[in-house]
């Protein structure tokens, strides 16, 4: 699980794919950014990345390369 605090390799690639800058430090714009990822998606605003928000990035990620 990801959430506001959260540091590191897995929220640089994260923000990667989110397109924004991938400081590894998880913060307001990785979670808003990830907020509106969950409501694209019709999951819970939550702006904590578990599996279903993973899927969905994924999802998004796979669509963009098509």
């Amino acid at each position: 699980m990801l959430r506001k605090g959260s540091t590191g390799y897995a929220v640089k690639i994260l923000q990667r794919y989110l397109g924004l800058k991938d400081d590894g430090v998880y913060g307001t714009s990785t979670a808003d950014a990830v907020r509106a990822l969950q409501g694209r998606h019709g999951l819970s605003r939550t702006g904590y990345v578990g599996g279903l928000t993973w899927q969905a990035l994924e999802r998004e990620v796979r669509a963009r390369r098509g």
